[in-house]
């Protein structure tokens, strides 16, 4: 859905991660970087899908998603995800994150056409320029 014109801020970004202090590090370098209207951050992925049924919801551009995250992990958010729209064109881009092995997971995301891209974490002002440039 990032089809907006560059130089503008998207409307929403969400941080899909269990672990606070990655989510506050993230919002921080978000915000810094001045691309987004607002960013939103999750603990719990029910919470996000929650978030993303909701009226604010509809504004999501981009979801930085955890993987690892317990009752509910990235790949199991992407399933129930997916159901929400039957568009896919009106979907948020999805960039997973996680600490693990990028090799597996990359392999893993496959399957989901949702994912744009796969980072390990922390983001960075590179990694999010780089995201931009491909998805915008």
């Amino acid at each position: 859905m990032l089809t907006k014109n560059p130089s503008a801020p998207l409307n929403t970004i969400m941080l899909v991660d269990d672990n606070q202090a990655d989510n506050m590090i993230h919002r921080r370098i978000l915000q810094k970087m001045n691309i987004a209207k607002n960013v939103v951050d999750f603990l719990y992925a029910e919470d996000a899908l929650a978030y993303l049924k909701s009226p604010e919801g509809k504004d999501a551009d981009l979801i930085f998603l955890d993987i690892n995250m317990p009752q509910m992990n990235g790949f199991e958010f992407l399933d129930e995800f997916k159901k929400l729209k039957t568009d896919p064109d009106d979907l948020p881009a999805v960039i997973m994150l996680s600490t693990l092995n990028p090799n597996w997971d990359e392999d893993a995301s496959q399957n989901y056409p949702l994912i744009k891209h796969f980072f390990t974490k922390p983001l960075t002002e590179k990694f999010v320029n780089s995201i931009l440039e491909s998805v915008g």
